[in-house]
């Protein structure tokens, strides 16, 4: 019959390196919960540094049946940025009766962008949104990113819109002009699906005879609405009539936490794009580019092209 000191004994001799090693797991898993920054505040009331604003070569007076669209594209300096400007204005060329609100997460004017969204020869606003200091601590290694931008520019709304429809279009994206032309009557919250989104491929509504029944995405968790920040579209007069609404700094919760901050609830969505049943906008991403290499600098170039050409570079 064993004793009990024994049986005490042997357990711990059997099952002591296992103790040891949950010991270590429980120790990291609580010093990396620990370390990581409390959720920040929603602070959704950013106000813009700076703000140009350029009426285009048209204006806003074109169409004037047509309710305006506004529409909302962060940005931030990389290689990329000129391309998929250009790329996005490119589409907007053929709207009509938009107003295009570009914000730079960036404390300093960017020239190269405000002279070529001056070509463009559409209506915009360029204003300067940097990301607050108090939110570049990673939340569990990921930044709100365009959070700034976002509100910068609904700050830019409160003030200086009474109607009309705002839409974020992201500048890496792809965009079927149908999906304006639907979105344009609004009357609080409109949605729509969005391919190539996670690895599901897709971020929609999902609907049954017409009627929202769930949410197909690759992030659903505990959102209460587990959709694409280029999945909606919110009228500017519904916007105006909820004073706090605004996007959080929490990265995953910003679409969600921008539609619940409305107090919108699923009736009082509607669904485009044919029911959902057609997509309309694609989340594509522009490949990451590298800073490119100094050969650019070397002096055999001086007097030729290739220095009118570096001036739009990013060079390491």
């Amino acid at each position: 019959m064993w004793r009990p000191v024994v049986l005490v004994q042997l357990l711990r001799k059997r099952f002591a390196p296992y103790c040891v090693c949950v010991g270590v797991v429980v120790v990291l898993v609580t010093y990396f919960i620990l370390m990581q920054p409390e959720p920040p505040p929603p602070d959704t009331h950013s106000q813009p540094v700076f703000s140009l604003e350029w009426p285009g070569a048209k204006g806003e007076e074109s169409h004037p049946g047509l309710p305006t669209l506004y529409i909302i594209t962060p940005t931030y300096k990389r290689p990329e940025q000129i391309p998929e400007l250009t790329r996005l204005s490119q589409t907007l060329m053929h709207v009509p009766k938009l107003h295009w609100l570009v914000a730079d997460d960036a404390t300093q004017l960017n020239q190269d962008v405000v002279d070529y969204l001056k070509h463009t020869g559409l209506p915009f606003t360029y204003m300067l949104t940097p990301m607050p200091e108090r939110f570049k601590r990673q939340w569990f290694g990921m930044l709100p990113k365009g959070v700034a931008n976002r509100n910068g520019a609904i700050a830019w709304l409160r003030k200086h819109a009474s109607g009309g429809v705002l839409y974020m279009a992201d500048d890496d994206n792809t965009y079927d002009l149908r999906i304006f032309k639907e979105m344009r009557h609004t009357r609080k919250v409109s949605m729509f699906p969005v391919g190539l989104v996670t690895k599901t491929g897709l971020s929609s509504p999902v609907l049954q005879n017409g009627r929202w029944v769930d949410w197909f995405d690759g992030w659903i968790v505990d959102r209460t609405f587990p959709v694409d920040m280029a999945g909606f579209a919110v009228s500017v007069p519904f916007l105006l009539s909820v004073p706090d609404a605004g996007m959080p700094y929490i990265p995953g919760y910003e679409e969600t936490g921008f539609l619940n901050s409305l107090h919108v609830t699923v009736n009082d969505i509607e669904f485009l794009a044919s029911n959902c049943t057609k997509i309309y906008v694609w989340h594509t991403r522009t490949e990451k580019n590298h800073p490119s290499t100094r050969d650019i600098l070397d002096k055999k170039y001086d007097g030729t092209n290739l220095r009118q050409l570096q001036k739009g570079m990013i060079i390491k």
